[in-house]
């Protein structure tokens, strides 16, 4: 059986499995190019969706037993792939069997689904597959081959439903995979390697998902809606803060020479710092100003109304108590 092996993003062979046209040269279904992949929210809810429902319904029918019993979370990644681009926008569960121990897909299911995507969504193709895990096992290569029958370069997802270290709350569980051939000890062998993807978020996703985190159930319904908002957003800051240190202290180092300069990624700090605006503009003090006066000339008008409101409220009841109070006059008289 051929050994399974990771590649992480920073990690090279070692020097026995290196070298151009060696023996550790590889193979990959995009002829070494770098693929650049989006992948939308929508896939990563729908497979959090799908790993949480089974593990409630495995514990339901299964109660006491491990999870590690529970059956494995196997989906199919759909999107557009047109040339290196690839967009990942839905995904599906897919239905399998266990013979001996090992997974086996139901292609007819698959191929039905497919047709049935086809149709709904044209141009839309089976792009890979997905599972639930800490890191790939050896039986996903299987899994994985199964999927090259029907996408000769398939992508593979891998959700952590657990993650762990300092950066579980700046980076998604997530992993992205594609397969290589190498040849390993002189044995043909497939490997996972990881790729690097972006979140893309269209206009309509955006609505969504910001509507659906503002509805969340809250424990205690006496508070207010905006204080979660608030906390999201001081997150946001924050997040951005950590992120600017880390930008200023790479363009310190290169400036000092402790760093060697990466003149692509310096060309990406400049484009972003030149969205900035000029803040000591005096068009912009003058507009800033003029809005800040016209704020506080519309608070002022909403106190000054309703301080009205307030002295007409107080005339009345008074007009009122007197009104009475000549009646019962008259009344004794």
């Amino acid at each position: 059986m051929e050994d399974t092996e990771m590649k992480q993003e920073e990690e090279v062979f070692d020097t026995q499995h290196s070298g151009p046209g060696g023996e550790g040269a590889g193979a990959g279904g995009n002829g070494g190019a770098e693929r650049q992949i989006q992948v939308h929210p929508l896939v990563v809810m729908n497979i959090a969706d799908h790993y949480t429902r089974q593990k409630r319904n495995f514990q339901y029918e299964h109660p006491g037993q491990a999870e590690a019993t529970m059956p494995q979370v196997i989906g199919g990644l759909f999107g557009i792939q047109n040339g290196l681009d690839v967009a990942v926008y839905d995904s599906f569960e897919m239905k399998y069997d266990v013979v001996k121990g090992e997974v086996q897909i139901d292609k007819e299911f698959l191929t039905s689904r497919i047709e049935q995507f086809a149709q709904v969504f044209p141009g839309f193709e089976l792009l890979g597959w997905y599972t639930v895990g800490s890191k790939a096992q050896q039986s996903d290569l299987a899994i994985h081959r199964a999927v090259m029958e029907f996408n000769e370069s398939p992508l593979f997802m891998l959700l952590d439903p657990t993650p762990q270290g300092p950066n579980t709350k700046k980076k998604l569980p997530i992993s992205l995979y594609e397969s290589e051939l190498h040849v390993l000890n002189g044995a043909p062998t497939m490997i996972f390697v990881k790729t690097q993807y972006k979140i893309e978020t269209s206009e309509t996703e955006g609505i969504s998902v910001d509507h659906i985190s503002k509805i969340a159930p809250m424990a205690d319904s006496s508070k207010s809606s905006l204080h979660p908002y608030l906390g999201n957003v001081r997150d946001a800051i924050k997040m951005l803060h950590r992120q600017s240190d880390v930008i200023v202290a790479f363009l310190q180092a290169v400036k000092r020479g402790e760093v060697q300069a990466d003149h692509n990624l310096l060309r990406h700090i400049s484009s972003l710092a030149n969205q900035l605006p000029a803040l000591s503009s005096q068009q912009f003090d003058a507009a800033f100003l003029q809005e800040y006066n016209d704020t506080l000339l519309v608070s002022y008008l909403a106190t000054l109304t309703k301080g009205a409101t307030n002295a007409n409220t107080v005339i009345e009841r008074f007009a009122l108590t007197q009104d009475r109070q000549s009646s019962r006059g008259n009344y004794m008289t």
